[in-house]
């Protein structure tokens, strides 16, 4: 990389390593090689290409949310402007681009990737622009399936890729994903403004069944694919740092 980058990537490599982040996307694929005897060295190229692109995803949340700190540490746009943290955003997500060409499936791989990134994007304009004028559960289902289910189905889908359970790896993630949106608006259901947060928006009966249908529908395809041992894991491993308590 140009010498012009270093202090950047000194910043930006804080905030990733950070002692306070989950590290959940990037976990994901390492249980599922381990519970199938996948390839290792591939699974862990997955869940850095996976923390990469997220990464990219939260540098770009803190431009537009304004936000001064991520992880406990200063955020790109608060060490430098906005414009140079979202410059490095892209230059990351061109790097996550860039490591998805050294494997057997490289263009499904890649094709994988492109395509989640535009679901992200697309679930937070409808989070933007959509919900705020139609506040439908249908709407904010479709939102967290895109917004937040996007990087956890690459995590679920891309250790499947070249096989014909891709797909359903796929929508395993975008369910884990949904049921990580509605967790989150619960715990903050608070502290958000009410025009957002889904429990302001919503009844509780309605949060209520759509939780119920996601997590009958996350359960039932992971039995499909035989995930229910490291899914138990990730499950248990959420419950110890506060989460799905």
């Amino acid at each position: 990389h140009h010498p012009a980058l270093f202090g950047f990537f000194q910043t930006a490599e804080k905030i990733m390593l950070s002692g306070n982040a989950k590290r959940l996307r990037c976990i994901i694929p390492v249980l599922i090689a381990d519970h199938f005897e996948m390839s290792e060295q591939d699974c862990l190229n997955y869940g850095i290409i996976v923390e990469m692109v997220h990464y990219t995803s939260l540098t770009h949340d803190d431009v537009i949310d304004q936000d001064m700190y991520r992880r406990g540490c200063e955020t790109l746009n608060n060490n430098f402007s906005n414009s140079q943290a979202i410059l490095l955003g892209d230059y990351i997500l061109c790097m996550a681009l860039q490591k998805c060409q050294k494997f057997t499936h490289n263009q499904q791989v890649t094709n994988m990737v492109v395509r989640m990134v535009q679901s992200l994007i697309t679930g937070v304009i409808i989070e933007q622009k959509e919900l705020p004028k139609d506040p439908t559960i249908e709407h904010y289902r479709k939102m967290a399936e895109m917004k937040t289910g996007s990087l956890f189905s690459l995590s679920f889908g891309l250790p499947f890729v070249g096989s014909d359970k891709v797909t359903d790896a796929v929508n395993c993630g975008a369910f884990f994903g949904t049921m990580f949106q509605i967790y989150d608006d619960f715990v903050d259901r608070f502290d958000d403004d009410p025009g957002i947060n889904a429990f302001l928006l919503f009844s509780p009966e309605e949060m209520v069944s759509l939780w119920d249908e996601t997590v009958a529908n996350f359960l039932a395809i992971t039995k499909r694919l035989g995930l229910e041992k490291p899914v138990l894991f990730l499950l248990n491993h959420l419950q110890k740092i506060g989460y799905f308590s």
